[in-house]
């Protein structure tokens, strides 16, 4: 698996997706949406799987001397890989918007009374969401992928406009102010211990999605590889 992933890194991945994996530190930009750059990640994924057909890397994968569910195994955890690095890309770059005090990140805000932010800070709950939205995307494009011959334009529109949902549903929530829902909006941008509660879930559900998610969608797509006939 080793020499695998040596290969992914090595071989069949396009620079584009190294360039895509660190749009997290987009969140440095101000008054503008933190959730993009998780579509940036997403769409990074077709130069890795176009790039790999143009090269006929499946082809040359099959002639190596490996079981083919460890070609399957390999990029999943280059999916893996990137996806961590932008969440933690994301996270270093988040710390350091709240140690600056950059507009109202981390600072102990109750209302939604100011305007010097757009949508959803990066907090727990934000990347719970962006966590959540990343596994939605792996189940459906992987999926479509790899059960439809391998197959990346039409897997990747589906798979990135599905994934997209809850992202624009966290960016209006939190952007409800003024209205009934303003305190759910509090719940989502507020870093305070009266939020610590909901940010704690929708993170932990967030990550266990993404894992189940990524865990099951390997043991399926692994069982539909084995099957096909390159």
């Amino acid at each position: 698996m080793k020499n695998l992933l040596f290969k992914e890194f090595r071989l069949a991945i396009h620079p584009m997706v190294w360039v895509f994996s660190l749009f997290g530190a987009m969140i440095f930009i101000p008054n503008y949406p933190n959730t993009i750059f998780a579509i940036y990640v997403m769409m990074a994924f077709l130069f890795l799987f176009q790039g790999g057909k143009e090269n006929n890397d499946l082809f040359y994968s099959e002639l190596l001397p490996i079981k083919k569910r460890d070609i399957i195994k390999a990029r999943f955890l280059s999916i893996l890989s990137f996806e961590m690095l932008s969440v933690i890309v994301c996270a270093i770059v988040s710390a350091i918007t709240y140690s600056m005090n950059y507009g109202l990140y981390g600072k102990q805000i109750s209302s939604l009374t100011t305007d010097s932010f757009i949508g959803i800070p990066p907090d727990p709950a934000y990347f719970g969401i962006v966590l959540f939205s990343f596994g939605v995307f792996n189940s459906i494009f992987l999926h479509l992928h790899y059960k439809n011959g391998f197959k990346m334009l039409v897997p990747m529109i589906v798979a990135t406009v599905v994934a997209v949902i809850p992202l624009i549903a966290a960016e209006v929530l939190s952007s409800m102010s003024g209205t009934p829902l303003e305190s759910v909006s509090i719940q989502l941008i507020a870093v305070n211990s009266s939020t610590a509660l909901c940010q704690s879930l929708i993170l932990i559900i967030g990550v266990l999605f993404y894992v189940f998610s990524l865990l099951f969608t390997f043991k399926r797509e692994a069982v539909v590889f084995e099957k096909t006939d390159i």
